[in-house]
C-alpha cells in the first residue's frame, strides 16, 4: 500500500471517528402547513360535502397550532366521512426513518385518527383532548417512494395534525467506531506486510 493512500485511510477514519453529528433532513415538504396544502394531496370519502382537511385558525378557529402559524385540521363530523392527507417522500428500499407528528382533538369528542407510512398503519385511534402529543415511529422503507397519509375525524370538533417529520436514522456512534476502527486495522496490517516483504 503506497504512502498517500495510507495516510488517506488514516485521515478517512480519524474524520469518521472524530465528526460531529449531522443534523438529519426533514424529508416532507411543508410538514407544518405554513404554505397551506402545497406539496399535500387533500382528498375527502365518505362525504357529500367532499370532506377535505383545513388550515386553522383561519377555517374552523378550534386549534392553535402547535408551532408556527398554522395546523391542518379534519373537520370530518361522521366516522364515514374521512379527510385525507397524503404526501409521497422519497426513500431508499430497506432504509430506517423516524417517522413523527403532533396531533390532537380539538372541539369535543368522539373522534378517530390515522397515520400511515408506505401503506402500513402506525398509529389508530382517539387522540388527546384539547391538546397536542408527540407520536414518532421507526419504520422501514418497502420502495423508493413512500406515502405518508393521514385520516381524521371528529364530532363536533377538529382533530388537528402539525410538525410531520420523515428522517433517516443516522447509524449508531458504535457502528460508527467499528468502521473507522476496522480502516485503521487494515492500514496497520498493510503497513506491516509491506515491512515484511523489505526485509
Amino acid at each position: 500500500m503506497n504512502t498517500r493512500l495510507t495516510f488517506a485511510m488514516v485521515g478517512f477514519a480519524a474524520a469518521i471517528l472524530t465528526a460531529a453529528p449531522l443534523r438529519a433532513q426533514n424529508l416532507v415538504s411543508n410538514p407544518g402547513f405554513e404554505s397551506n396544502f402545497a406539496g399535500w394531496s387533500n382528498t375527502g370519502s365518505g362525504c357529500s360535502w367532499g370532506g377535505l382537511a383545513y388550515i386553522d385558525p383561519t377555517s374552523y378557529g378550534l386549534a392553535t397550532p402547535r408551532s408556527g402559524a398554522a395546523a391542518a385540521v379534519f373537520p370530518q363530523f361522521e366516522s364515514t366521512c374521512l379527510g385525507t392527507l397524503t404526501q409521497t417522500v422519497a426513500t431508499q428500499t430497506g432504509s430506517q426513518y423516524t417517522f413523527s407528528f403532533w396531533a390532537g382533538a380539538f372541539g369535543g369528542n368522539p373522534d378517530g385518527f390515522i397515520a400511515n407510512f408506505g401503506g402500513a398503519t402506525v398509529f389508530s385511534g382517539a387522540l388527546p383532548a384539547d391538546t397536542y402529543q408527540l407520536y414518532s415511529y421507526t419504520v422501514t422503507a418497502s420502495s423508493s417512494n413512500t406515502h405518508i397519509t393521514f385520516e381524521g375525524y371528529n364530532t363536533p370538533g377538529v382533530e388537528a395534525l402539525d410538525d410531520v417529520s420523515v428522517v433517516a436514522l443516522a447509524p449508531e456512534p458504535t457502528s460508527l467506531l467499528l468502521t473507522g476502527t476496522g480502516l485503521m486495522g487494515m492500514v496497520g496490517i498493510a503497513r506491516r506486510r509491506r515491512t515484511g516483504r523489505m526485509s
